[in-house]
């Protein structure tokens, strides 16, 4: 994944996280549960619906989908302003910005989704690794697929996405227990 992140390339494929919904058309991902009502809230005095509240995150998502990544922008933006703590409005902002090849600035958006999260997807991890790299920032991209390792310990991309970036910097010594781990869990005869 991340050589196709140093290809310049926007085309990826998703891993299969049930945590994530893909869009077919887009790339850009609806975690799983973050459905949101757009129904108006009861005023408590008189039991009467005030007025709808806008499902932000939802309004982003479908311009993103559509292409529209100037209204998902600014969409997601008051979405973050009035849910600062809302990883997967962060998370969406960090892959609207990688649709307009703000790599930079995704990575960014991906780290603070990162941060944000107890237990960040495998996805999301590849999202920022991918980020970093296109970014400039291979070391930090290396130490994000340590985490990555850390927290899925049975997952086999990181590995390989860690001695592949590893022999890309001059740091292959570095990726020997990746390629141990690697040899010990692949089927190389088929």
């Amino acid at each position: 994944l991340l050589l196709i992140a140093l290809s310049g390339c926007n085309d990826r494929t998703t891993p299969n996280d049930p945590a994530v919904q893909p869009s077919q058309t887009t790339g850009i991902e609806q975690p799983a549960g973050t459905e949101k009502g757009s129904g108006g809230d009861k005023d408590s005095q008189t039991g009467t619906d005030s007025e709808p509240r806008v499902d932000l995150f939802g309004v982003a998502l479908r311009a993103a989908k559509a292409g529209d990544l100037d209204k998902a922008e600014a969409t997601i933006r008051k979405r973050i302003l009035e849910a600062p703590d809302d990883a997967f409005s962060v998370e969406l902002y960090g892959d609207i910005a990688q649709r307009q090849n703000r790599a930079a600035f995704a990575a960014k958006m991906f780290e603070r989704a990162f941060q944000m999260q107890t237990q960040p997807t495998e996805t999301l991890m590849t999202k920022a690794a991918m980020q970093l790299v296109r970014a400039g920032r291979a070391y930090d991209a290396l130490e994000m697929i340590e985490r990555w390792i850390e927290s899925h310990p049975d997952s086999i991309q990181p590995r390989m996405d860690l001695v592949g970036l590893a022999a890309m910097i001059g740091m292959v010594d570095h990726s020997i227990p990746a390629m141990q781990f690697l040899l010990q869990h692949i089927n190389l005869s088929e």
